[in-house]
């Protein structure tokens, strides 16, 4: 059986958006017909939010059924696109902790392998501003830096705590690559930076009747 991939635009139409503070139960993902078409295996996510005065909670759980034949394999990323304040730039901002962790380059297409990142502290830049490294084994608490106002001086931090979830990619793809994507409003990749903690190696295995979750809890210094 085939590793369950999943697109964020599959499941992002699937999911109800409202303004409603009413708590609601999680959002929940099933096969469709458009899903069975690519992947046949049952499964079923939930996906929950918590919105609190200071921090924003994010947790996905997966389930396969007990009704399932075979093993469910799957990789999980939660996609944390963080807005910059007005006048900050990607480059600007700085993540920490990823030094002496293994990742692989996406940008030159992997072709040197995993590598080893030697710096201390690392910024979200590269060639033609793309950026699009996987890190593996990072640390449950992680934090980007930026400047309140667009200089360089020191100014807010916000932190990220993952849970059940060891990888993280760390994404932008430069003023040029943003530019030609369709859902990419104009300018829009010098306004965020993408820090999303998953599992990326190795693939998670579910037999059935088994549940998997993983989550972050993002929160301003």
């Amino acid at each position: 059986m085939r590793p369950l991939y999943l697109s964020r635009n599959i499941a992002q139409t699937r999911c109800e958006r409202t303004t409603d503070p009413t708590p609601r139960p999680p959002a929940e993902l099933e096969p469709t017909p458009e899903i069975q078409a690519i992947y046949s295996q049952p499964f079923l996510l939930r996906y929950t939010v918590h919105l609190r005065p200071y921090t924003l909670s994010l947790s996905l759980a997966v389930t396969n059924p007990s009704s399932a034949i075979a093993p469910l394999h799957f990789q999980a990323l939660l996609h944390a696109y963080f807005r910059l304040p007005d006048g900050v730039t990607p480059p600007q901002v700085r993540v920490t902790p990823l030094e002496s962790l293994a990742f692989v380059d996406k940008v030159t297409g992997g072709k040197h392998g995993k590598e080893t990142e030697r710096r201390k502290v690392v910024d979200v830049d590269g060639p033609k501003g793309e950026v699009d490294r996987v890190y593996y084994r990072a640390p449950d608490h992680l934090e980007l830096a930026f400047p309140s106002s667009g200089s360089d001086s020191s100014g807010d931090v916000l932190k990220v705590h993952k849970h059940n979830l060891p990888d993280v990619v760390l994404w932008n793809p430069g003023p040029e690559k943003g530019a030609s994507i369709a859902d990419m409003e104009e300018g829009g990749a010098g306004r965020y930076v993408c820090l999303e903690p998953g599992r990326v190696e190795p693939f998670e295995e579910l037999e059935p009747g088994q549940t998997w979750e993983g989550g972050i809890e993002v929160a301003f210094a």
